[in-house]
């Protein structure tokens, strides 16, 4: 991917978490897009272990040219009750 896409998917998306899946299979969840930095060819991402008491912050440092795919999530919990359509 390219940092224009990066940042494309950052503005389309402000409120929904994004995965960005590594050419080695590892998968990066980006909860809030405001806690993002597209520099040059590296994702800076803020992580807060507690966000609540917003303890434990860690700076991570993602180099694009290695992200392969990045897709916005739904931000309903897998295990949340889904409601159907009545017809």
């Amino acid at each position: 991917m390219s940092p224009s896409e990066i940042e494309e998917l950052l503005v389309q998306f402000p409120d929904k978490p994004i995965r960005f899946t590594m050419g080695s299979g590892e998968q990066i969840i980006l909860q809030n897009s405001s806690s993002a930095i597209v520099d040059s060819l590296s994702l800076w991402i803020t992580e807060w272990a507690d966000l609540s008491r917003r303890r434990a912050k860690r700076t991570r440092l993602v180099s694009i040219p290695n992200i392969n795919t990045a897709e916005p999530l739904s931000s309903m919990p897998p295990d949340a009750p889904r409601r159907r359509r009545k017809s």
